[in-house]
């Protein structure tokens, strides 16, 4: 179809059922309708499922390529998933910095200052970097499903 929400929507469901090779074709297909970075993106989520990291990367590269002229909302989105295929993948040192880029683009999506303890715990950066960014997901989400994983990050 046309509609680029219905397309994504439709590959998310075919992935989140496991139908990673269908999802991909489907993704594939809407590019040359959709050449927009959240299809991109969404291509990037279901090889990180695979747990493909290296060609998730590559194409969470292009998606933040094509984000720039997207809305804030998309750029944060497309980082905070690179970043977390980053975590993932064991670079966490390059996720805590892809994380920044998802915050720099837009601050509304708090559980992103989790992401970005989580990545400074996992890389051993200073415990005032963790708790600064944990204290913010606290306060954005006094009772996110995080606050307990921040007050873990924030003991050690």
């Amino acid at each position: 179809g046309d509609n680029l929400y219905l397309g994504l929507a439709k590959g998310t469901r075919l992935a989140v059922e496991g139908r990673y090779d269908e999802a991909m074709a489907h993704f594939k297909a809407m590019i040359p309708a959709h050449d927009v970075a959240e299809v991109y993106r969404d291509i990037g989520k279901v090889l990180a499922r695979q747990e493909k990291y290296a060609e998730a990367v590559d194409w969470l590269k292009k998606a933040a390529d094509k984000a720039k002229n997207r809305p804030p909302a998309i750029q944060a989105n497309v980082f905070l998933n690179l970043g977390k295929v980053y975590q993932r993948s064991g670079d966490a040192k390059t996720a805590f910095e892809v994380y920044g880029q998802a915050l720099s683009a837009s601050s509304e999506y708090t559980p992103t200052y989790y992401f970005l303890a989580s990545a400074a715990h996992e890389a051993k950066m200073s415990a005032g970097i963790i708790r600064d960014a944990c204290t913010k997901y606290q306060r954005g989400e006094p009772s996110g499903r995080y606050v307990e994983k921040c007050n873990e990050l924030m003991k050690d």
